[in-house]
């Protein structure tokens, strides 16, 4: 907790020099670079996120979901999604990639982990890990399209095996999951129609 306290402070420091003094970011001067500091705001970020709500705020919002990298490079899902569809080959039918790509490619989900977007990087890794590595992935859809429909296929396992467990309209509980809005973290869609589900058919768990 003193940690995080300590990084809010210097955040909003550094805020406050941004907003009244021209800035340039000088690595000696406050003691690291800026990418170290970018990691420190990815912990902050990884540390304080709670599943289903927005991403704690920063003063540093316009790097929210692009991380600058050295010099130009900028680092999110959809940059490592265009690398790994610039870089595979096609085999047979089947979407491959050489193991000094791969490396990249893992190194570069990692780092997007650092830089404060989890939850983003562990659904790549485990895509990569899953699907591309060992040759699940036809050539007849771009890599960016097998990743959503993987995505998708994954949020609808899950939704079924939760409706399952709870006893809920399975198809109900999908359209609420997909309406969901994190920026409006109490409003849960089509509640009042599952409600009156409930009301006349008794919950399996508590059956």
């Amino acid at each position: 907790m003193f940690l995080i306290l300590a990084f809010k402070d210097v955040d909003e420091q550094l805020n406050l020099v941004k907003q009244y003094y021209v800035f340039k970011w000088d690595d000696i001067a406050i003691g690291m670079d800026e990418h170290m500091w970018l990691q420190y705001v990815g912990a902050y970020k990884n540390l304080t996120y709670k599943p289903g709500t927005p991403l704690p705020p920063t003063s540093m919002n316009p790097l929210v979901g692009r991380t600058k990298l050295a010099g130009t490079q900028v680092i999110d899902a959809a940059h490592i999604l265009g690398l790994i569809g610039f870089k595979v080959s096609t085999d047979g039918g089947i979407q491959t990639v050489d193991n000094e790509t791969l490396r990249i490619i893992y190194e570069q989900i990692q780092e997007l982990s650092n830089m404060g977007d989890y939850e983003q990087a562990q659904l790549l890794k485990e895509f990569v890990f899953n699907e591309l590595e060992p040759g699940n992935l036809s050539s007849d859809l771009n890599f960016d399209e097998s990743f959503e429909v993987w995505k998708k296929a994954k949020q609808v396992v899950i939704i079924e095996g939760f409706a399952e467990e709870w006893g809920l309209d399975t198809g109900l509980l999908l359209k609420s999951v997909v309406a969901y809005s994190a920026s409006q973290p109490d409003v849960v869609p089509y509640i009042g129609v599952g409600l009156a589900i409930c009301a006349k058919v008794p919950l399996r768990k508590f059956d």
